[in-house]
Formats: C-alpha cells, sequence, structure tokens
C-alpha cells in the first residue's frame, strides 16, 4: 500500500521536526522545581493538548507502520490479502491511539542500504523497547513533583538507558531523513544541503541532550 510508505515517511520527518522542542522540554523539566512546573503547565494548556494528540497519531502511525515493515522484512503476512489488512489495521491503529490520548490530555539502497537498514531496525527495536521501560516505570512512580522526576532520571541505569534512547533515535532518524532526502530530493546540490542541514540539526539536539543529562549527573 503506497498510501501507507508514503504516511510512514511523512511521519517520520514531522517527528525528527519536533525532536529540539522534546529536547528543550526534557531539558528544562530536569533543571529545577520551576522549569518542571513550567513544562507541566504548558503540557496542559488547551493548544499543547491538540498538539500532543496529534504526535501521538504520527507516532503510533509510525510505530505501527514500522512494526509492519519489520514483519514483512521476515516473509510474515507478504500476501496481497494479508498485507492490505494490516495496512488498514496501521491506519486505523493510528487513529484509535489518537483517541485514546484524548482523554488522558484532557530505505533501502543496495551500496550501503544494508548496513542502514540493519541499524535503523535495530534502533527501532530499542526505542520500543525504551518506551515500554518508560511507560511501565513511569506508571509505577508516578512522578507527580519535580523531585521525584529528577530522582528516577538520576539513577545511573535509567540515565545510560535515556542516553541509548536519544542515541537510537537520533540515529533512526538520520537514516531515515536521508533516505527521504535522497529519495526526493534531484538536484545533487540541494540533497547536499539538505543532508547537511539535517545532519547539524541532529548533531545539535544529541548535544543539547547530552549537556542535560551531564548536568544532571555531574550536579
Amino acid at each position: 500500500m503506497a498510501v501507507l510508505s508514503l504516511g510512514h515517511r511523512i511521519s517520520g520527518v514531522l517527528l525528527v521536526l519536533s525532536m529540539p522542542l522534546l529536547a528543550y522540554l526534557f531539558d528544562r523539566s530536569l533543571a529545577d522545581a520551576e522549569g518542571y512546573a513550567g513544562v507541566l503547565a504548558l503540557l496542559q494548556g488547551g493548544g499543547a493538548r491538540v498538539v500532543l494528540i496529534l504526535l501521538v497519531w504520527v507516532f503510533a502511525h509510525h510505530l505501527l507502520a514500522g512494526i509492519r515493515f519489520l514483519l514483512i522484512d521476515i516473509d510474515a503476512g507478504v500476501g496481497l490479502r494479508s498485507a492490505r489488512a494490516s495496512a488498514w489495521a496501521v491506519l486505523a491503529g493510528g487513529v484509535l491511539a489518537m483517541f485514546c490520548a484524548a482523554p488522558v490530555s484532557a530505505m533501502n539502497r543496495r551500496a550501503q542500504g544494508l548496513r542502514a537498514w540493519l541499524w535503523q531496525r535495530l534502533s527501532a527495536v530499542y526505542l520500543l523497547a525504551y518506551l515500554v521501560f518508560a511507560a511501565v516505570s513511569l506508571a509505577a512512580l508516578r512522578p507527580d513533583s519535580y523531585a521525584v522526576w529528577r530522582a528516577w532520571m538520576s539513577d545511573p541505569l535509567v540515565g545510560l538507558a535515556t542516553a541509548l534512547f536519544f542515541g537510537a533515535l537520533l540515529l533512526h532518524a538520520w537514516v531515515g531523513m536521508r533516505d527521504v532526502i535522497i529519495d526526493y530530493a534531484g538536484a545533487l546540490s540541494v540533497r547536499l544541503a539538505l543532508l547537511a542541514l539535517t545532519g547539524l540539526g541532529l548533531t545539535g539536539t544529541g548535544l543539547w541532550v547530552l549537556q542535560t543529562l551531564y548536568s544532571l549527573h555531574s550536579g
């Protein structure tokens, strides 16, 4: 289903564009109690809730489509009927996730493709594993104060897992954006410019997150 493949790429681009905002909110939430309260207040605003609901839909679509492609890679559900059914399931799952979030908020190139394909799949698996771990841990911990949130993030193992999460996220974003740029940017000069801007943006985001984590564990 070509629409699903295109949606997977578009949702990936939107998630990459949201990464600086994620880094900013992460940094502010760990800066001090006032910053933590400010982030909570921002996320509870009406406009932010709408944005978050849309981001949940974008993320859910990208995640479910990625899982579908992983299954297809191992020849699971490659038949026409199965492929169509799984494509519709991905589309429905993204919409369902968006509606579930509303109450709560109330590449493959032969030359270098195999290595890039492998890194993208491995990073996706780790991202999913971390998100499950974080969701379960935070659901049990219920960090309703800055002190609890900072204490959890200050745990060395959590800090290492979080650093690896952002590293995997940046790697996954780079491989996906590189494929999109190579596929859709015709002129070589435009490709190189977009690749350079993407690389600089992701590098800057990564350094920002590392500085936040370093300040947390060295302070």
